[in-house]
């Protein structure tokens, strides 16, 4: 009699939890399809709206060419490598910031428990489950296993990823990432880097640029250690276009990042990426190093240490940079030389645009990065032999020496470096020009030359 009430016990409380997981199923079910139903709208709404706002930017701004945007500003590119009849890059960003505050506050709306739901339906039912190599992490959260959705959640819509869709990704990032937890946004960010990180590198030129830049800039914004987590993990990733993305990601970083974590983080990562074996990624990282540099600029430039016998973060950042050049330019061929020239010709664009782009020769005694780093190496790469008949290095070197020439260097280093360097490149009657150097840079050397020789006359002469 006792073991038939027990078991008769037993049947009543498996009967008991039965019904309990059928109710749960079927409330996990309803919850399901409603998250489909709201991650449809949110795909629809937000595929409307960006071609809404692309139509009205075009409209507005029919022939504006946007420049490649960096943390640091607007550098200067080739007409020809810019995208024809895009937006004014201020208005595109303030269109992409309106955009995903309305998304957030959508999501805000919906609540918790549908929002997780409208989150997994709508990015990593898209992302195929590939896992990259194994590497170690800060967290052992972010290295659990992917949450894939259930199978109803995957069926409910036939509606395949498009590239559109894809493009959609970041926003619907920047709209949902603030309310989720550090373990759910880190495989996010890994999962969209290892499987979108081709298609994200084609689009430095492009409008859908900004997309990518507003992503991981609120990501480093909200959740810092977790976005560099996980771009550590992937800097030896064996796919190129991952570790570009990685790059890109990091340069886009740096505006959200303390000097302490770029010094810390991210100068390790790019000091690692510059040595790759795959020249583009080689070549990239270098000039990533450029935002670390100019912001490091307007220290003054010591050899000792202070007195506590402890380097300040920026002191840090730039004895480590202007070391790590030396020793590329040292050993580089002439593809690290022309990206180590990049970033001069960036410092000393933006050093050039800071004092109203003038002519150079000022009072000044004053040592910093360009007169005791940046100025030597350039002059000195000015006269090597090897470079003479390089077009890519030798008018690189021109075009610095050009910004160089119109920074506030002191009189005696214009007149003892610079100057003679400029007629090295642009030939005088006892030395010929450089191979390298076309008749039109010729001219302009020249007439730089001129400029800079008549107001000081015997000085600089």
């Amino acid at each position: 009699m006792a073991e038939k009430h027990s078991e008769r016990q037993q049947q009543q409380q498996e009967q008991q939890q039965a019904a309990v997981e059928r109710e749960k199923e079927k409330e996990e079910k309803r919850v399901a399809d409603e998250s489909v139903l709201v991650a449809w709208f949110v795909n629809e709404l937000a595929l409307g709206l960006v071609e809404g706002v692309g139509v009205i930017l075009e409209w507005s701004h029919p022939t504006y060419n946007t420049p490649c945007h960096t943390p640091m500003g607007y550098s200067v590119i080739d007409q020809a490598d810019q995208p024809a009849a895009q937006p004014s890059l201020d208005t595109g960003v303030t269109c992409v910031g309106a955009f995903c505050t309305l998304l957030r506050s959508v999501a805000v709306v919906f609540g918790p428990a549908v929002r997780q739901r409208v989150f997994d339906a709508v990015f990593f039912r898209h992302l195929p489950v590939s896992r990259p190599q194994e590497q170690e992490s800060d967290s052992s959260e972010i290295n659990a296993p992917l949450v894939v959705p259930r199978q109803g959640v995957e069926t409910a819509s036939n509606v395949s990823m498009s590239t559109s869709h894809r493009r959609l990704l970041p926003v619907y990032v920047t709209a949902f990432v603030v309310h989720q937890p550090p373990a759910q946004a880190g495989r996010f960010l890994m999962e969209t880097l290892t499987s979108y990180g081709h298609e994200w590198c084609g689009w430095r030129l492009s409008s859908h640029r900004l997309l990518f830049d507003h992503t991981i800039r609120t990501l480093g914004q909200h959740q810092p250690l977790t976005v560099l987590s996980i771009l550590w993990q992937l800097v030896n990733h064996q796919d190129t276009k991952t570790r570009l993305a990685v790059i890109d990601s990091f340069e886009v970083l740096l505006g959200a990042l303390d000097t302490e974590q770029v010094a810390r983080r991210v100068l390790p990562a790019l000091f690692t990426l510059s040595r790759d074996a795959d020249p583009s990624v080689t070549v990239r990282s270098i000039q990533a190093l450029r935002g670390p540099l100019l912001n490091a600029f307007p220290l003054t430039h010591t050899e000792t240490p202070p007195p506590c016998g402890h380097q300040q973060p920026q002191e840090k950042i730039l004895s480590e940079v202007t070391a790590h050049i030396t020793g590329l330019l040292d050993g580089g061929g002439s593809d690290v030389v022309r990206a180590c020239l990049d970033v001069f010709y960036g410092v000393t664009a933006a050093v050039a645009h800071t004092s109203g782009f003038g002519l150079g020769g000022e009072e000044g005694e004053e040592e910093n990065v360009l007169t005791t780093f940046i100025v030597p190496h350039v002059c000195r790469l000015a006269t090597l032999p090897e470079y003479s008949t390089h077009r890519g290095v030798c008018s690189r070197v021109a075009e610095c020496l050009m910004n160089i020439a119109r920074c506030p260097l002191p009189k005696p280093l214009m007149a003892a470096a610079v100057l003679p360097s400029l007629r090295h490149l642009a030939g005088t009657p006892d030395v010929p020009a450089a191979p390298a150097i076309s008749q039109e840079l010729r001219s302009e050397l020249w007439a730089l030359i001129r400029a800079i020789e008549k107001p000081h006359g015997e000085q600089l002469a």
